[in-house]
């Protein structure tokens, strides 16, 4: 494990074995948000249906940091570990910060891209756009890191998120960390 890696777990607060999922509630101009009880129920059934012990780290800037709050709540109010990411003096320390992620859920680009700079496994919601968004703004995590989700392709359902199947996001999610974090060479 890099010493970078190893700092930002500790700051982080990881424990054990356990896989820091970092997500992020918030979302960039190009998509529809991302429902936040439906972002939530998703990582509910991801903390269930995986093998692994994971913990929730849910980031935000700015404004975001109410979704990140009503988030907090709905995990915790279910028993999930979860904790609201401590503030970072400067983008370029979150950026960095992102190595200490075992993946990374976000509907916004801009933070899935930072992600992608440490090759950390992401999962990206994206607009249902006939211009095929989810490779357009995929993340720079390598082919077999990246988890892809959109609503259906149209005018009046393209970027309405809560459309997108959060069901198969979980069951994909968790049997992708589940064969992901199996492999100890990795």
């Amino acid at each position: 494990m890099s010493n970078k890696k190893h700092k930002w777990q500790e700051y982080y607060n990881k424990q054990g074995e356990e896989k820091l999922i970092f997500a992020h509630p918030g979302t960039g101009g190009s998509s529809g948000g991302v429902p936040v009880e439906s972002f939530s129920n998703m990582l509910i059934d991801i903390s269930q249906r995986t093998a692994l012990d994971c913990r929730f780290v849910v980031t935000y800037s700015g404004q975001e940091e109410v979704l990140a709050d009503e988030m907090v709540a709905i995990l915790s109010e279910k028993g999930i570990k979860v904790e609201k990411a401590k503030p970072l003096s400067s983008l370029s320390e979150f950026a960095e910060s992102l190595v200490a992620a075992d993946m990374f859920i976000a509907g916004s680009t801009g933070p899935l891209h930072l992600a992608g700079l440490h090759n950390v496994p992401t999962l990206g919601f994206y607009a249902g756009r006939r211009s095929a968004p989810h490779i357009r703004w995929q993340s720079l995590s390598a082919d077999d890191r990246r988890l892809s989700y959109t609503p259906p392709v149209g005018k009046r359902t393209g970027r309405n998120m809560a459309l997108v199947d959060f069901d198969k996001a979980a069951t994909e999610a968790a049997a992708f960390l589940d064969s992901f974090y199996s492999d100890v060479s990795r």
